[in-house]
């Protein structure tokens, strides 16, 4: 019975860290479909798809992460534990950095070559090369919380990704409503 017990008091902050990505792009969509309009709403989603769709190709590297550093972390414990993460992390995030910039010089032709309404090229852009922007480290931030996740602590991710959609709500509505006034360049942020 305890057993049951322990495995939903980690199983389910985990859940809560799955939830994170589509609750922030509901964040998104909210602030963009209300203050900008249907048009620029429409315009999210190629934008999240150009944004999310390559980054979820390096799936594995959050994956193998937990591996690594699991099996590190019950042999050696938390140093050999952050010695496997240090060694995923130096590969992803010169991964992370050329994804970044692909996002700012080739996102209009993703967008293009997914045959996007040109009336939406623009938004959708916008919203794809702010999201870009932060690859880098919504990747390496995905490795972080597998980590975290791998030496059995779903509670602090949990805490992580509950303050990144705090700031993502704070964000949309600085960088959406007031004062800025973005529109939907001002509803990207970074993926979970």
């Amino acid at each position: 019975q305890s057993s049951k017990l322990d495995l939903l008091k980690f199983a389910l902050p985990a859940l809560g860290i799955s939830l994170a990505g589509p609750i922030l792009s509901n964040i998104d969509n909210a602030f963009v479909g209300r203050l900008a309009g249907a048009s620029a709403l429409a315009s999210l989603s190629p934008g999240t798809v150009v944004a999310d769709n390559i980054l979820y190709l390096l799936v594995f590297l959050p994956r193998a992460t937990v591996g690594l550093v699991s099996r590190a972390f019950a042999t050696g414990g938390t140093d050999a534990a952050r010695g496997e993460l240090e060694r995923v992390l130096s590969v992803a995030l010169p991964i992370g950095l050329l994804l970044t910039l692909f996002y700012q010089t080739c996102t209009p032709w993703a967008l293009r070559a997914m045959g996007v309404a040109p009336e939406l090229l623009a938004d959708a852009g916008a919203y794809a090369r702010v999201r870009g922007l932060v690859t880098w480290a919504a990747l390496a931030q995905n490795i972080c919380l597998s980590a975290l996740l791998a030496m059995r602590d779903s509670v602090t991710p949990l805490k992580v990704v509950t303050i990144a959609a705090l700031v993502n709500l704070c964000g949309n509505f600085l960088l959406c409503a007031w004062p800025l006034r973005l529109g939907v360049g001002g509803g990207g942020r970074p993926p979970p």
